[in-house]
């Protein structure tokens, strides 16, 4: 019982971080984005 919710607890983690870093990436993408269309801009 205890096993199983350990193995539930991690998937959970998992997927909690993975969401996180597709977000992050996802912002990282479109700070990189926002800064060189406003250098292309100027």
């Amino acid at each position: 019982m205890i096993a199983l919710r350990l193995r539930h607890f991690a998937q959970v983690s998992i997927a909690a971080a993975v969401m996180v870093g597709a977000l992050g990436s996802a912002a990282v993408d479109a700070a990189t984005l926002n800064v060189n269309v406003s250098a292309r801009g100027n």
